[in-house]
């Protein structure tokens, strides 16, 4: 079971998260914390008494909503997707500069970007992302860059490249982090290789710690008749090997690794933020913090959600409002990882003959979305190499 710690901190964490979300949805409807927190604890609740707590406003279908939405504003309008920016006459002329926004989701690899083999997690390769930063600092049309996270980290190798690339990128033009659900010990270490870093007020970061472990199957393999007999040559030899435990002097070693790499997480940290190695130590081992948490212990500067985060990279680039265009160039597009299975779960099960195309479609289909949930613990230790060390939460988070 989780420790007490571990147990303080995931309730610190709720408690914030709760909170944050009873007191934004009080605010704007004009009604108390503790009247939201008792719709939660009572749900399921219905559309007419959400009407008549003032939760929502009218009791429309979606297809009344354009009628009523001309009345209100006493004009006729046409509803399109999306945002667009308005521009300014002598704007449409010539090359407007930019502000290249760039993503690092899901795992960081130290190889190319591209999809997990169920389709279920997004892959941020090093190499890839690398490549593109060093575009964007060659590009003088490129003002400011944005960096959006949402990722629990990954490969130690593969976030300490990002980092360094952004931090020779800043040499060039401002750059910004902007978290979003999770940014967090690999994902964290990205975002440190920004000029300023924002979070929404319960982005998941920090984590700023390793672990490392192994299978030992040895026990279960010699109760099914199964014996393995490794030769090995060098005391350490055998220290990835599954069919036996670490001995001390393999343990004294792997510490050594993991006191070497954390150290380096927080002088890397430390060389961005306005903390010391010694500071960052007090508020990382390992633990999460809320994003306001995180700004209150100054490893976040400003909570706020991407619109804010462009904004600044403008002003940093000495740019009117509405000057600059955004544009995604992230460049990911890489293979899957799997480029011979089709997209998504279902067409594994399908193509593998577990599944026919009519389960997708019927209540079985849930079990689809439980083996995707499955993902992260099966799959996703096999993304690293062997002895490649990981910057990632111990557990996983979801909001």
């Amino acid at each position: 079971g989780p420790s007490e710690p571990a147990l303080e901190q995931t309730g610190e964490f709720l408690d914030a998260v709760y909170a944050e979300l009873t007191n934004r949805i009080a605010d704007r409807r004009g009604l108390h914390p503790e009247e939201i927190r008792d719709v939660i604890d009572n749900t399921p609740l219905y559309p007419a008494d959400a009407l008549d707590m003032g939760l929502v406003d009218k009791l429309i279908y979606d297809e009344e909503l354009d009628d009523r939405l001309r009345h209100r504003v006493d004009s006729p309008f046409g509803a399109e997707s999306g945002y667009r920016r308005y521009e300014i006459a002598d704007q449409r002329w010539g090359v407007r500069p930019e502000i290249a926004v760039v993503y690092v989701d899901g795992l960081i690899t130290s190889g190319e970007s591209g999809g997990t083999p169920f389709g279920t997690t997004q892959i941020t390769g090093a190499k890839t992302l690398t490549e593109t930063l060093r575009q964007l600092r060659a590009n003088n049309n490129v003002k400011a860059v944005v960096v959006r996270i949402d990722s629990p980290g990954g490969s130690a190798f593969g976030s300490d490249l990002i980092y360094r690339e952004l931090r020779h990128l800043s040499t060039k033009k401002p750059v910004i982090a902007s978290m979003g659900n999770i940014a967090a010990s690999g994902g964290y270490y990205a975002a440190a290789g920004a000029d300023e870093i924002f979070a929404t007020p319960v982005s998941v970061t920090g984590s700023i710690g390793i672990f490392t472990g192994k299978f030992n199957i040895g026990s279960l393999a010699n109760s099914i008749g199964i014996n393995a007999v490794p030769e090995q040559r060098g005391e350490r030899a055998g220290v990835r090997s599954p069919w036996r435990a670490w001995t001390d002097s393999e343990r004294e070693g792997i510490g050594e690794s993991l006191v070497f790499l954390y150290d380096l997480f927080l002088q890397q940290v430390a060389r961005t933020r306005p903390l010391s190695a010694e500071e960052v130590d007090a508020v990382a081992r390992g633990r999460v913090w809320t994003g306001e948490a995180a700004r209150q212990q100054k490893l976040v500067d400003t909570t706020g959600g991407i619109s804010d985060a462009l904004s600044r990279a403008e002003t940093l680039a000495g740019l009117e409002p509405g000057q600059a265009v955004y544009t995604d160039r992230t460049g990911a597009g890489g293979a899957s990882l799997s480029p011979g299975i089709g997209t998504g779960l279902s067409g594994v099960l399908t193509r593998l003959g577990l599944i026919d195309d009519a389960a997708i479609a019927t209540p079985d289909g849930q079990l689809t979305s439980a083996l995707e949930k499955m993902e992260p613990s099966l799959l996703w230790p096999l993304y690293f190499g062997s002895k490649e060390p990981v910057f990632m939460p111990p557990y996983h988070f979801s909001l």
